[in-house]
C-alpha cells in the first residue's frame, strides 16, 4: 500500500544572474509575483560567486547579509519569508543562482 504523504510541487524553477543590485524572486526571469504568492519553500542554490540575502524584509548589500558560498544550498519555509526574500552578490563577482519555488 503506497503512502500519500503531502509533497510540495514545484511551482517554478529559475537560473539567474545576480549583481551588486538587490533582486526579489519577482525580478528572476521567468519568475512572477504569482508563483511567490503561491510559494511555501524556496530552494536556492549557488553555482557560482558567493551571494548575501535577507527575509525579514532587510535589503542585503555586497557586504552585508547572510553570505551563502558557491556550490551550496539555502533553504526557506514560510510564504511571508519567501515574499520579503531579497539577494545580492557578494563583493565584486557576479552570482549565478538556481531559485526552486515550491508550493
Amino acid at each position: 500500500m503506497a503512502m500519500d504523504f503531502n509533497v510540495p510541487e514545484v511551482i517554478v524553477e529559475a537560473q539567474q544572474t545576480v549583481s551588486d543590485t538587490a533582486l526579489a524572486l519577482s525580478d528572476f526571469t521567468g519568475i512572477t509575483a504569482a508563483n511567490v504568492a503561491a510559494s511555501s519553500k524556496l530552494r536556492l542554490v549557488v553555482n557560482t560567486n558567493a551571494i548575501r540575502l535577507f527575509y525579514g524584509g532587510t535589503t542585503p548589500t555586497t557586504s552585508n547579509g547572510i553570505r551563502v558560498a558557491a556550490n551550496y544550498e539555502f533553504v526557506l519555509y514560510g510564504s511571508n519569508n519567501i515574499a520579503n526574500f531579497e539577494i545580492i552578490r557578494d563583493a565584486a563577482a557576479d552570482s549565478v543562482v538556481v531559485a526552486v519555488l515550491e508550493g
